[in-house]
């Protein structure tokens, strides 16, 4: 959250700007990921129980695929768009292309989710590993 607030605030983050853009998107996905995973967890730590139920044990058993895929496709695509730079160091990326690639990156993540949707796969809370699978 530090890194996506203090890039959008106070421009501190000094690279290109598809660069910029990419890394803001990873740090939306790790918090994503807090929120899907890591909050519920700790809930059920602390309280030694499963108290969220069912419809959120559902939902969220489906929507923590996206913050995973979301972070290994971005990374992939950092490390494609810092590769593209140095092999054609003159060979600009429009950034309208590179705005593409971050709404493929959100559709290829989410469309995991919709496709185990479509085949009504459920979820049940799993004791020894503390949360929903």
């Amino acid at each position: 959250a530090l890194v996506l607030y203090s890039s959008v605030r106070y421009n501190a983050i000094h690279l290109d700007r598809i660069s910029v853009m990419l890394v803001r998107n990873l740090a939306l996905a790790d918090i994503l990921y807090c929120l899907c995973t890591v909050c519920p967890l700790t809930i059920t730590y602390f309280t030694q129980h499963y108290v969220l139920g069912e419809v959120y044990c559902f939902i969220m058993a489906h929507l923590a695929f996206i913050p995973g895929t979301l972070n290994n496709l971005t990374v992939l695509a950092i490390t494609s768009h810092r590769l593209r730079v140095i092999t054609v160091p003159f060979g600009q990326v429009s950034l309208n292309m590179a705005y593409c690639m971050v709404v493929a990156i959100w559709v290829i993540s989410t469309g995991a989710t919709v496709v185990s949707l479509a085949f009504k796969s459920k979820a049940v809370f799993v004791p020894s590993a503390g949360r929903c699978l």
